[in-house]
């Protein structure tokens, strides 16, 4: 399986979005996470220390690694934890030759004692990749005439008859080189710790490489009375396959874009057709989270609602209004008698919202009023703004929050 297409990381900006008190977390600083971990997109997930997995893991779709070479991967099971080892092989012995015929039987003599095995040769390094063919066996000599022992040699030859001892087998050929091991998949319950990355698979099979081919038997001496010669060494063993080459890196995902404050404008109501903020007006709740609003009117009471409910909002809302107490947006003077109310329907009748209007009246001193009621009752600030006033509404829907807070409030 090759590497993701996007990289799980960062996309904080220092000193605008940052992980910090005061900073404002959007829904795009998080959604890359959700999508990596539930599988909705392609992400590499960088680790820096190790990582302890309670349960089994699963590979799915994992690539075969057609016959390169690959580490093995070996567990703790006292503390759980993965190593990687050299790779594996094993051999598999090359099958026998086939008997030689016998030959002729000599005169008879007497029977000699039976001479000394030969050591055996030592084995070759286990190789990896597919398995080497086995060598053919040598062919039985034909049986000598009876008679005085031979002489030992490579292959005996045949003694006079007489009470000889017998001739010494004749020395193995060489071994063949090793094949190259098999590789299988891993299997499931694998737990994976540790920093890092392997390469798939992740088990090299414990089958791999066929033995080398087996050297041709020596020919047989000649039978004699005499006793048996010893027999020769094994050949050496063949070298081991090459590792294969490891594969490229995936590229990192590209960070997401920044999203910047907006400013709008917008004509208000009057008291008996108020004007309504929600997700079809223009702008919409959308187009000024997070932004600022200028509301003018050519009324003496103009008014604007936020329309929570009606749109079914339920992110958490940010918003600061201008009200300079102009008429139209290409009016050239204001009238400072004009006021604006100001009021809000929350969403969701099930919640119990905390709704609060506070701020500083037009003459000085504290203005305050809350109310605590059901979502989907609209409230109304009991003070309007006056002209040159500005007012910032919040809402959260999560926290069941609605607050206004304004400057001047009318007395």
């Amino acid at each position: 399986m090759g590497k993701g297409t996007k990289r799980l990381e960062n996309i904080f900006t220092p000193t605008v979005d940052e992980i910090n008190q005061g900073f404002t977390i959007n829904a795009w600083h998080v959604s890359q996470s959700v999508n990596a971990f539930t599988g909705t997109g392609s992400y590499d997930i960088d680790i820096d220390g190790s990582l302890t997995v309670t349960g089994s893991i699963y590979h799915e779709s994992a690539q075969d690694a057609a016959g390169v070479l690959s580490n093995v991967v070996v567990r703790n099971t006292s503390t759980g934890e993965y190593f990687i080892t050299g790779s594996f092989g094993s051999m598999t012995s090359g099958t026998s030759g086939s008997s030689g015929s016998s030959g002729t039987s000599g005169s008879s003599g007497a029977a000699g004692t039976s001479g000394s095995s030969g050591s055996s040769g030592t084995s070759g390094s286990s190789g990896s990749g597919t398995s080497g063919s086995s060598g053919s066996s040598g062919t039985s000599g034909s049986s000598g005439a009876a008679g005085t022992s031979g002489s030992s040699g490579s292959s005996g030859t045949s003694g006079s008859s007489g009470s000889g001892t017998s001739g010494s087998s004749g020395s193995s050929g060489t071994s063949g080189s090793s094949g190259v091991g098999g590789v299988t998949t891993a299997g499931s319950n694998v737990t994976v710790t540790g920093a890092g990355t392997v390469i798939d698979p992740y088990v090299v099979s414990s089958t791999g490489g066929g033995g080398g081919t087996s050297g041709s038997s020596g020919t047989s001496g000649s039978s004699g009375n005499g006793t048996s010669g010893s027999s020769g060494s094994s050949g050496t063993s063949g070298s081991s396959g090459n590792a294969g080459t490891s594969g490229s890196s995936g590229t990192s995902g590209s960070s997401g874009a920044s999203v910047l404050n907006s400013f709008h404008s917008v004509s208000a109501g009057t008291l008996a057709s108020v004007k309504v903020i929600s997700n079809t007006s223009t702008p919409s709740l959308d187009d000024i989270n997070g932004g600022t609003l200028l509301v003018y009117g050519p009324n003496t009471s103009n008014a604007i609602r936020f329309g929570f409910s009606a749109a079914s909002y339920t992110e958490d809302f940010n918003c600061t209004i201008v009200y300079p107490g102009m008429a139209s947006a290409s009016s050239t003077s204001g009238d400072s008698g004009d006021k604006l109310r100001f009021s809000a329907t929350p969403h969701d009748g099930t919640k119990t919202y905390t709704k609060v209007t506070t701020g500083v009246g037009s003459g000085g001193g504290y203005k305050f009023d809350a109310s605590y009621s059901a979502g989907g009752i609209t409230f109304t600030g009991y003070k309007d703004l006056e002209a040159g006033g500005i007012l910032r509404v919040s809402y959260s829907y999560d926290n069941n929050l609605m607050t206004f807070h304004g400057f001047p409030l009318e007395l």
